[in-house]
């Protein structure tokens, strides 16, 4: 083949490389603002900022996406990195140094651009100083009087908790904003554009540069050598096993390298991993996680019964990623172990375990597990092995896998199976139509058969165990419950308005009541039955009053594609997915053309089916649900590549052939270690910092607090998912014994033997705390729910001493109208 004919039959993939540089300019310039620089006069050595932000459902309201922030210290100024900044659905946000009482002096505060993969590249879009700031914010919690000094914003921190708030016309900075990104945008694309015509110059001009790759290979005999020690293993069966693990085991090197530890995305594991220890309503290690499945919670039970300072919940959870991780390196590269896909690997590899580990989660394990399994098994059916024994011990694995995925959250194997069902019949359908596809034999088909039963046996039989285990009336009670409050807090379906409050007034509850509920605080089963909770969901879907339950639109579809449109690149991490996942398709479909056209659009459409689900149906799409969409699609789109492509023994000769893909190949490596590795450090390192600052506080709880001290924590204020998953939970053994947290296990059997140790046989929490003399708040938010559900019911006025505001805490003290107060001395 001359040089001609192969630069002529790689246009494509010269094109598709053209795309990804095109692409990352736009996916730059696509970035709103996402960042708030603090900009201090001589700060201190240990000062730290924070900013928060409200949706319109209170500045520190749980569930608002208020409690994510980021800070990064520099010689003269400090960065606070929202997590996104959703910048037209805010109405205020509030700053404020978490410093020691004193005198602070700002110099401005801007928001910015941050570029995630180019770390240190800040773009300015809106910037306050001196008598801005005085105009556009005041102070609002443990802060003095704004003063103007030296054209610096001076202000006093009075106490512990200190915060200004803006208070300006948002409108009007977000017109500024705009004003500053059109251009950006329009330079991004017009950059992109020269970089294509610029590849097009290069490949006309230059026309020997293709033998710049063996004159590298000819220089570096050592990396040479290495590469031809690599080829002689990876297409043999046990090398690419090798292969397969030695790819996860560096995912996995990477990230605690450059990142470091993982961290919980959410506090339903770290509350599932007390529960397994034992550090919650339970005397010893317990196998009911209340979410995941009892088998898999009895295991659990009976590591930490042999050795309780290894957290064996976490531990679990980066064995099956790393496991997962593994077999879908495997199953790739059974199909196709040609170098490029080795590339190809290691980038998804990267891309999968950086945010399962820095969004660990037990939802994106059990989607990681599920899709691990089903594509080891699809790769079976579209490429049998020759001997039955690896395909008997391949589909143990998987039967192994899916069975993970079952028992630690079901719906995300439901979720994968619905992503992955349609376009893995068409790559069966097309594999069966080949001619070059090799047929069954007989003993093959026999145990494929024979694990397909298995599969249909072993998924619903775990099932019914589940269901046998917790068939007691308490828990049938709080799974009912539990079910029932996803309406309110989950899927915020249901509203208290002028048009649901007859509705409320039938079942006896009150707005004081319905803020009680979406504070997570329907601790008492006195006043929140399931049973309430029941007929109200009951009436109001036979009645449906006006924006409840009411079926999707074409503007609620069209509502919802503009937010998904608009806000999805504001997730850097699962844009980074994105990316991938379209940079693949393109150049499967480059080398395969319409061959690939029928896969590719059953699998976008069932993405886009779920997407539609989520956004428009259930209007609930977090970002764990949709990393388990994403990276199903990325693998699923490699399989797909790796089955309809080329053969490694059928490539052609001329090295030039695969030199547009692997230059493809390390710029997508690079671009996902750099992105990946930037926005994990941005949820690592504050959370980090946060673990340190929680555990301070609590070690001095221990030590401040009277022995019969009793802690009342509403909702999200444990900042238990500050916990860190490999940390030791020595601090938390002798605290958790009194703390009552309200939450997840709200009502459950474990938690109502708890509180029966603690206040005795009383049915009404409520008006068992007002009898104690010793309880505390925990955190600052939400006091004034109780206070006024306490006057409403009970008659009784709540009040919160101070004393000790600066641990975290507040003394509760409980006094009965026109009565003297019901409090003894600390």
């Amino acid at each position: 083949m001359s040089f001609k004919d192969s630069t002529d039959h790689n246009w494509t993939e010269y094109g598709v490389l053209a795309l990804l540089l095109v692409g990352l300019m736009i996916s730059l310039a696509s970035l709103g603002p996402n960042t708030v620089s603090v900009e201090v006069d001589a700060p201190g050595e240990r000062e730290l900022w924070r900013a928060h932000y409200d949706k319109g459902e209170g500045l520190f309201v749980f569930n608002s996406g208020i409690i994510l922030s980021r800070v990064q210290p520099d010689p003269v100024s400090y960065t606070v990195h929202f997590h996104p900044l959703p910048a037209r659905e805010i109405e205020i946000f509030a700053i404020g140094p978490y410093s020691p009482p004193g005198r602070v002096h700002i110099s401005s505060v801007a928001i910015q651009a941050r570029i995630p993969f180019f770390y240190p590249i800040r773009i300015p879009l809106y910037k306050w100083t001196g008598e801005q700031l005085i105009e556009d914010f005041f102070p609002f919690h443990d802060i003095g009087a704004f003063e103007l000094s030296n054209g610096l914003l001076a202000l006093t921190v009075t106490d512990a908790d200190p915060y200004f708030i803006f208070n300006g016309d948002w409108d009007a900075v977000l017109r500024a904003i705009n004003r500053k990104l059109i251009p950006l945008r329009l330079a991004a694309a017009a950059l992109g554009l020269i970089l294509l015509a610029g590849l097009a110059l290069f490949i006309k001009s230059h026309p020997q540069r293709h033998r710049f790759y063996e004159q590298l290979k000819a220089h570096y005999s050592p990396l040479a050598r290495v590469m031809v020690a690599m080829n002689r293993y990876r297409e043999a069966t046990y090398g690419r096993l090798i292969f397969s693990v030695g790819i996860a085991c560096a995912a996995f090197g990477l990230y605690f390298l450059l990142v470091g530890s993982p961290i919980w995305a959410t506090n339903d594991d770290v509350g599932m991993s007390w529960r397994a220890e034992g550090l919650t309503y339970a005397s010893e290690p317990s196998e009911d996680l209340l979410f995941i499945h009892y088998l898999y919670g009895r295991l659990l039970r009976t590591l930490y019964l042999w050795n309780a300072d290894l957290p064996w919940y976490a531990l679990a959870f980066l064995l099956i990623i790393g496991l997962s991780t593994a077999t879908l390196n495997y199953a790739l590269l059974r199909i196709n172990s040609s170098r490029l896909f080795y590339g190809l690997a290691l980038c998804a590899s990267i891309g999968t375990v950086f945010p399962a580990l820095w969004h660990l989660q037990f939802t994106f394990v059990a989607g990681l597990a599920a899709l691990a399994g089903g594509v080891l098994l699809l790769s079976f059916l579209l490429r049998p092995p020759s001997a039955p024994l690896p395909l008997l011990i391949g589909g143990t694995l998987s039967i192994v896998l899916l069975s993970l995925g079952y028992m630690i959250r079901a719906r995300s194997l439901f979720l994968v199976g619905l992503i992955g069902s349609p376009p893995a019949l068409a790559l069966l359908t097309v594999s069966l139509r080949s001619r070059a596809r090799p047929a069954f034999s007989r003993p093959q088909l026999a145990l494929f058969l024979l694990l397909g039963v298995a599969i249909m046996v072993a998924l619903p039989g775990l099932g019914r165990l589940q269901s046998r285990n917790y068939q007691s009336p308490d828990w049938q009670e709080w799974r009912s419950l539990n079910h029932a409050k996803s309406e309110f807090l989950d899927l915020r379906r249901i509203p208290y308005n002028d048009a649901t409050r007859p509705h409320f007034d039938e079942v006896g509850w009150t707005e004081i009541d319905y803020r009680m509920i979406m504070s997570w605080q329907y601790i008492c089963p006195v006043r929140f039955p399931a049973e309430r909770f029941l007929a109200l969901i009951d009436a109001l879907k036979e009645h449906q009053p006006e924006d409840v339950y009411t079926p999707p639109t074409l503007a609620s579809i069209r509502a919802a594609a503009h937010i998904a449109w608009t806000s999805m690149h504001l997730h850097a991490a699962l844009m980074s997915i994105v990316f991938t996942c379209v940079l693949i398709a393109l150049v499967a479909l480059a080398r395969r053309g319409t061959r690939a056209l029928p896969f590719l659009g059953v699998l976008f459409l069932a993405a886009l089916g779920v997407f539609f689900y989520l956004y428009v149906i259930l209007d609930r799409a977090p970002l764990r649900v949709m990393l388990v969409v994403w990276v199903s699609i990325m693998w699923l789109c490699l399989l797909a590549w790796a089955h309809l492509g080329p053969p490694s023994r059928e490539r052609a000769g001329n090295a030039l052939n695969d030199a547009p893909l692997r230059a493809l190949c390390g710029v997508l490596l690079f671009f996902a270690i750099s992105h990946d590795v930037a926005i994990a450090k941005e949820r690592v390192v504050p959370q980090v910092e946060d673990f340190y600052w929680i555990q301070s506080k609590i070690e001095r709880w221990n030590t401040r607090l009277p022995p019969n001290a009793i802690i009342y924590s509403p909702g999200g204020t444990m900042f238990s998912q500050l916990h860190l998953p490999l940390r030791s939970t020595a601090y938390l053994r002798q605290l958790m014994g009194r703390v009552i947290s309200t939450g997840t296990p709200n009502q459950s059997p474990d938690q109502r033997a708890f509180i029966r140790f603690v206040l005795g046989d009383e049915d009404d929490l409520y008006q068992a705390l007002s009898q104690h003399g010793h309880v505390y708040f925990m955190g600052r938010f939400r006091r004034e729910i109780l206070s006024d559900y306490y006057l409403l019911h009970y008659g009784i006025e709540l009040t919160y001493s101070d004393e000790l505001d600066s641990l975290y805490l507040a003394r509760m003290v409980f006094r009965p109208v026109d009565s003297p107060a019901m409090e003894s001395e600390p």
